[in-house]
């Protein structure tokens, strides 16, 4: 018995940007600053975490034309990939909203950052014809006028509203994990800005079906200001949405003070901010501390404005980000988890972009620091990897040199022991976690990237029942000239000569990584008399997770809307994953 089924989707893929080796083309565009254009190499690597501070285990992380999934530890990596002088980094899973990071690249370096994700809930439901309300707890809210809703396809929508929305405080100290962007502007003379937000607002609008909806008449927005900004709140600021695309705040529109509220009108929903615009300047730099990879972040502070940004350090110990101009500044190195200072100066009022060059760090007692190597299972020294450092509830990730060795200063936090493991990108197999106690100086000897696999697999994730599990299946790719074809042959080994090869194709129809139309092709061969054999029914989407075209590179593709359907028993289940992932040979 042979089976075979042919499934096509679309598949919208975001261009992105980050850092490695540039090249650089000066270019105008009108309504555009007139900045030049540089085409770089990036690698990323970062965490992704709930609000509360745990792991989010298979979130989708896009960077550029690329895709990846966190693993179990909420860790992701992407390298190499080619992009713009400006990166977002944007972020998804299901049952949270979307979240995207604005990143300015560092040359030869791994950019590192952490992102939290809001959990996507239900806030308001009213009747499109009626008009309705949105009020959250902390008093922010929206207006929605009656029958000024339209459905995806332009047309009125005159059926129940869905309202899922989230309140962002600008004095969070978790705010650059949470909020999208990085604060970065155009106004609306297309001129570069950096911002100081008195509330930010996520509204998102569906109708009974799912379907995303927008408005056809302005809505009014109220935005309470935090109280510890309400003295430097001006009476009249500009309105802000965020571009998705670009990583940036777009002016449009203006907000009154009305006693401690920001009341305006928005003609459109995504992400909205009262902001400041001020002019702005680049401050660059690196902290260095003898050997060791710095672990920490940089908040930089405008004290006169009650205000402050965040960068993340890379691998190398380097930031770089806008800052406000013609202000006195603070620049501080911290651990956001414990509220620890490791290292503050003063920068005065800033007129020009500023590389304050090396910053030496004094390692004393707030520092703890680590020095190993990352092995496989081989115990041969692996660069391609990643070790894991963990002290209290902050995960910091320290990559290895070209030998293998790891040498990292992290923060102690008044800890008393830290757990390590080690992550192999290449063989993607992970370790367990080791324990070792504070102290001065801790070598850590051999962190073994060894033990558990978490890709090359045919996992089929089903509603209520654990998943289904195939562990022995590979991958090629047959290139040409129009359409590359990638074959993944999972068989499914059930014992007793019983045994189901799924044989599966997935080509891009239009060549192009950036506008795929990927189709995808199943065969199915028994031997022997296995039970379940699964037929893969349903209107399938198939995303690209991750592909590449030279062996020992991955595959990664998911699909969903699937029917299970086990040909032995008849059991038909809808809503089912099918993830499949690879090296390939």
């Amino acid at each position: 018995m042979k089976t075979k089924t042919l499934f096509l989707f679309t598949l919208c893929l975001i261009l992105l940007g980050s850092c490695k080796k540039d090249s650089i083309t000066t270019t105008t565009t009108e309504g555009q600053p007139p900045a030049p254009k540089i085409t770089i190499e990036s690698d990323i690597s970062g965490l992704v975490l709930d609000r509360q501070g745990e792991p989010l285990e298979n979130a989708t992380v896009y960077w550029g034309t690329k895709q990846t999934e966190t693993d179990e530890d909420g860790i992701f990596t992407i390298n190499d990939l080619v992009n713009g002088e400006q990166a977002v980094l944007k972020v998804s899973k299901d049952g949270y909203f979307d979240a995207f990071q604005t990143i300015l690249p560092i040359a030869e370096t791994v950019l590192k950052t952490r992102v939290q994700l809001t959990p996507r809930l239900l806030s308001a439901t009213f009747d499109a014809g009626q008009g309705g309300q949105l009020e959250l707890p902390n008093g922010s809210g929206v207006t929605f006028a009656a029958a000024s809703f339209l459905d995806d396809q332009g047309n009125p929508y005159n059926g129940t509203v869905n309202v899922f929305a989230n309140y962002i405080d600008p004095t969070d100290p978790d705010l650059e994990e949470i909020m999208p962007g990085n604060l970065q502007a155009l106004n609306e003379e297309g001129e570069n800005r950096t911002l100081q937000s008195f509330g930010m607002i996520n509204v998102q609008l569906e109708g009974s079906g799912g379907e995303s909806l927008q408005i056809s008449n302005p809505a009014q927005l109220t935005m309470p200001v935090p109280s510890a900004l309400l003295s430097q709140a001006p009476q009249t600021l500009p309105l802000w949405h965020f571009a998705e695309d670009t990583g940036l705040w777009m002016e449009e529109g203006t907000a009154d003070l009305v006693g401690s509220n920001y009341i305006g009108n928005v003609s459109h929903f995504t992400f909205w901010n009262c902001d400041v615009p001020y002019d702005l300047v680049e401050l660059s730099g690196t902290f260095l501390a003898d050997k060791y990879e710095v672990a920490g972040l940089v908040r930089v502070t405008a004290t006169s404005l009650n205000t402050q940004g965040a960068m993340n350090l890379s691998s190398e110990g380097s930031f770089r980000g806008k800052v406000i101009k013609g202000t006195p500044l603070t620049l501080e190195l911290i651990d956001p988890n414990c509220d620890v200072v490791l290292y503050s100066r003063e920068l005065g009022s800033l007129t020009d972009d500023l590389d304050l060059g090396p910053i030496n760090i004094d390692l004393n007692d707030d520092w703890v620091t680590i020095s190993g190597t990352l092995v496989n299972c081989d115990n041969d020294a692996i660069s391609n990897g990643i070790a894991v450092v963990r002290i209290g509830n902050r995960s910091h990730l320290i990559s290895p040199e070209s030998d293998g060795s790891l040498a990292a200063a992290v923060p102690a936090c008044n800890e008393s022991s830290f757990t390590v493991l080690g992550v192999d990108w290449t063989d993607h197999v992970r370790g367990d976690e080791a324990s070792f106690g504070i102290g001065s100086a801790i070598n850590v000897g051999n962190v073994q990237a060894c033990g558990t696999t978490f890709t090359a697999e045919m996992r089929i994730i089903i509603p209520d029942q654990n998943d289904y599990l195939v562990n022995n299946i590979v991958a090629t790719v047959t290139p040409g000239d129009s359409i590359s074809v990638y074959e993944m042959v999972a068989i499914d080994n059930q014992g007793a000569g019983n045994s189901v090869t799924y044989t599966f194709n997935f080509v891009n129809w239009t060549n192009d990584p950036a506008n795929a139309i990927w189709g995808m092709s199943f065969q199915l061969q028994p031997a022997g008399v296995p039970n379940p054999i699964y037929q893969f029914g349903g209107n399938h989407q198939v995303t690209n997770l991750l592909y590449g075209d030279e062996p020992g590179e991955s595959v990664f593709f998911r699909v969903t809307n699937v029917i299970l359907i086990n040909e032995v028993s008849g059991q038909s289940i809808p809503g089912c994953v099918l993830e499949l992932s690879a090296i390939l040979n």
